[in-house]
């Protein structure tokens, strides 16, 4: 049986007095919520809540699939300051901020350029 897996993935980045302190990361918030629909496939949605310090540039999910699995990703967006849902684009390069890339089981997105002040 061919099961799809759908994932929306909802990233908050703060922690703007960081820029002092050493890179660090954690998780402050990880929910999940899945339904199998009539057909049999599988609906996941990920809200994880992810501070980072420091200089980093973005982050990676590696999603483990198995080969009688077809994996899809619905989505992905951040929180802003205000509350509000950012859209993340897709692009292969990821040279911009709020881009995302998807390699094989592997997303990528990009939180910040290199010249940009740390988190």
């Amino acid at each position: 049986m061919k099961w799809t897996i759908l994932v929306t993935l909802f990233v908050v980045f703060g922690a703007p007095e960081a820029a002092a302190q050493p890179r660090a990361l954690r998780w402050t918030r990880l929910a999940v919520a899945a339904h199998l629909d009539a057909e049999g496939r599988l609906h996941v949605e990920e809200r994880q809540s992810i501070v980072f310090n420091g200089d980093w540039n973005g982050a990676e999910r590696d999603f483990r699939v198995s080969l009688d699995h077809e994996f899809n990703l619905d989505r992905i967006s951040r929180i802003d300051e205000s509350g509000g849902l950012v859209p993340l684009q897709k692009s292969d390069s990821l040279d911009g901020v709020d881009e995302f890339g998807l390699f094989g089981s592997l997303l990528r997105w990009r939180s910040r350029l290199p010249d940009d002040p740390p988190f």
